[in-house]
């Protein structure tokens, strides 16, 4: 049988039972008192060092956990607000980022401010960023791009998508490329770069690549085609479908809790580049007075769109790039 130690209360019952009057002879019940008093302060002494000691070790094990987690994940670099490009609005998957000239790359992570003059490659990663000119920027997966002292962008390698969007300031943002640098007009394009192919893709706006052999202009609706071996080609595209999908997939859906249907449902259509029509003027009415309560930000776009129909009580169709709004009947 195992022997059980005494607890606290019962040391402490021996000590009270022991100051109690009793047969024992005086002499022998103070050596009684003094042996119970004595091991009651054994013991307790002995469980407050035991539960310092196990908090000092508690503490210790943490900050060497810190410690490690500080050493095993480099900590990106706090840029000097001054020389800011972008702010990090959202990514998936790794990131890297590393100031030009340097083979030191450190992994990015959402909010993290990318200062000038620095360089970002994806790899299996994507992320979004809104730069400090107000322009969106996404980059998809392997890619680099550049972030010049002029304020500029280089695209080395992949796939980078431009919206001017209506926050960002009167200066286009010029993107650098192998084949001249291309010139944004209040637009939402696609610059990839790709074996030695450099293709425009504009939905909204213009822009103009000024190439060595003379500017080439691309207007909405178009792509461009240029390559070392080839002859500049312009041809028609749609500013909707599957090849724009990835586009939306790394984007972020603003916060439109206390904004309107109406305010939403137009952010939407040009977010997948889609044409918006209403039935009729009293539905285009009744969004206009419908406000958002719930945040759609955790969301996909197109499980938005659910989310604002039904609460709302419109019924919406989309077919060959227009999103139909009516109505619920």
């Amino acid at each position: 049988m195992n022997e059980q130690k005494p607890d606290r209360d019962d040391i402490g019952t021996l000590i009270r039972l022991a100051k109690q009057e009793s047969k024992i002879p005086t002499e022998r019940a103070e050596r009684v008192r003094a042996a119970a008093r004595e091991k009651w302060v054994q013991e307790t002494g002995r469980r407050r060092r035991s539960r310092v000691f196990w908090s000092v070790a508690a503490a210790a094990a943490a900050v060497a956990g810190i410690a490690f987690v500080i050493r095993s994940i480099p900590a990106p670099e706090v840029a000097d607000p001054a020389s800011v490009a972008a702010h990090v609005e959202h990514l998936e998957g790794s990131v890297q980022t590393a100031a030009l000239g340097s083979d030191r790359w450190s992994t990015l992570w959402d909010g993290h401010a990318i200062p000038s003059a620095t360089a970002l490659r994806t790899f299996a990663g994507r992320v979004s960023l809104r730069l400090d000119s107000g322009h969106g920027a996404r980059i998809d997966r392997d890619s680099e791009v550049r972030f010049l002292d002029s304020g500029g962008l280089e695209l080395a390698a992949g796939r980078i998508y431009v919206d001017s969007g209506r926050d960002s300031r009167d200066s286009p943002i010029d993107l650098y490329t192998p084949y001249g640098i291309v010139e944004e007009i209040g637009t939402q394009y696609e610059a990839w770069l790709n074996e030695g192919l450099l293709r425009l893709r504009l939905r909204e706006g213009s822009v103009t690549l000024h190439h060595p052999d003379g500017d080439l202009s691309v207007n909405a609706g178009q792509e461009l085609l240029v390559s070392a071996t080839q002859e500049p080609a312009i041809a028609s595209v749609e500013p909707y479908g599957p090849h724009w999908d990835w586009v939306s997939e790394i984007g972020t859906i603003p916060d439109f809790r206390g904004r309107t249907a109406d305010e939403f449902l137009r952010w939407l259509a040009r977010e997948k580049g889609w044409e918006l029509e209403f039935a009729d003027v009293t539905v285009e009415e009744a969004a206009r007075l419908i406000v958002l309560e719930g945040d759609l930000t955790p969301y996909s776009p197109d499980e938005a769109l659910q989310i604002v129909a039904t609460t709302s009580r419109l019924h919406r169709t989309t077919e060959a790039g227009v999103l139909r709004v009516s109505a619920e009947r």
